[in-house]
């Protein structure tokens, strides 16, 4: 994130989002009981339905077209992506 200018108070908040964060899973089978797993730290991805979700993936694939610049063209829009490879030469 730094790389892209964001620093400071911005970084710290967005940093503290992601970090520290636990999850578990309840089963609900509407009928005697629910169950409850135990909690689990969360190290990695971003939580679903985040407000931070849609723009902290734009900024870890802003440079997918500069690195498949030889190989393909990828084509982003929103939070989809596609490549297309193409091969002149090739005898398929």
């Amino acid at each position: 994130m730094e790389f892209y200018g964001i620093t400071g108070k911005t970084s710290q908040l967005i940093k503290s989002c992601l970090s520290d964060r636990y999850r578990r899973m309840i089963i609900d089978n509407n009928i005697w009981t629910k169950y409850y797993s135990d909690w689990e730290m969360v190290s990695k991805g971003i939580p679903q339905d985040s407000i931070l979700g849609p723009l902290l993936f734009l900024i870890y694939i802003n440079d997918l077209p500069f690195i498949l610049k030889d190989a393909g063209n990828p084509n982003l829009f929103a939070d989809d992506t596609s490549i297309v490879f193409s091969y002149p030469n090739s005898n398929l």
